[in-house]
C-alpha cells in the first residue's frame, strides 16, 4: 500500500529489526509505520526506543486492536490507524500525522 502511494519502504520483521533500520536510515525517514503487535520487541516499545533518539519523527501505529486497547499514551507525533484499512485511509492518516 505504501509503495502504491509513493513511499519507499524499509521493511522490518520485528521490533529489533525496526530499531536497527531506524538507526541505519534515521536521517532519511519521513515517517515510521509500526504495527503494535510484532514478535520480540512490540510496536509500543519500539516507539519508546525511537523517541529516545528522535522526538519529532512522525509515527503511525497500526493494529487490529482498537485505539483504546492499544493505549499509546497519546505520544507526540504518534497517530493510530485500526486495521483493516484502505489505501485512502492510510494516506489520510499519514498526511495528518505529525
Amino acid at each position: 500500500m505504501l509503495e502504491s502511494i509513493g513511499f519507499e519502504v524499509i521493511v522490518a520483521r520485528d521490533g529489533t529489526e525496526g530499531l536497527e533500520a531506524f538507526a541505519s536510515f534515521q536521517k532519511d525517514l519521513t515517517i515510521c509505520v509500526i504495527d503494535v503487535t510484532m514478535p520480540g520487541m512490540g510496536g509500543l516499545e519500539l516507539v519508546c526506543r525511537i523517541r529516545e533518539q528522535d522526538s519529532a519523527l512522525p509515527v503511525l501505529l497500526v493494529s487490529g486492536y482498537s485505539h483504546e486497547e492499544v493505549r499509546d499514551g497519546d505520544a507526540k507525533n504518534v497517530s493510530f490507524l485500526q486495521k483493516p484499512f484502505t489505501v485512502d485511509q492510510i494516506r489520510s492518516a499519514i498526511e495528518s500525522t505529525g
